[in-house]
């Protein structure tokens, strides 16, 4: 169960480093309108559930790993909402909508895991 959760929390925190600075990248390499650079925010956000599904073998697990990637990326983002250049760079609408989002989101992802693949038992529904 333990290598379970590091190798998949692993691949979830592998798979956001290399999607976030790969999206931020490009944008500084060739101009890329604000509303589809948010858009890609939120196809990489969505994109992460198929590291839960795919790099779990329990559901129990990839629902620790949602709680522990919240816990850890909720309090950078914290830090980071300080920093001049940071709402610019997340096209941020509003004060804490990036971490608003994440609450809501990954809230979203533990509920589906646990109704489809907990109770159902179905892991792709």
């Amino acid at each position: 169960m333990f290598n379970e959760f590091i190798r998949g929390f692993g691949l979830l925190i592998g798979y956001f480093a290399v999607s976030a600075a790969s999206a931020v990248l490009l944008r500084k390499l060739i101009h890329i309108p604000r509303e589809l650079f948010r858009k890609t925010l939120h196809m990489i956000l969505l994109g992460s559930v198929l590291v839960l599904t795919y790099g779990f073998e329990t559901w129990w697990v990839a629902e620790l790993a949602i709680a522990a990637f919240i816990m850890i990326v909720f309090p950078v983002l914290a830090y980071a909402e300080q920093l001049s250049g940071y709402s610019e760079l997340l096209i941020e609408r509003e004060k804490g909508e990036i971490k608003r989002s994440l609450l809501i989101v990954f809230g979203m992802f533990l509920l589906l895991i646990y109704v489809s693949w907990g109770m159902i038992g179905e892991k792709y529904l």
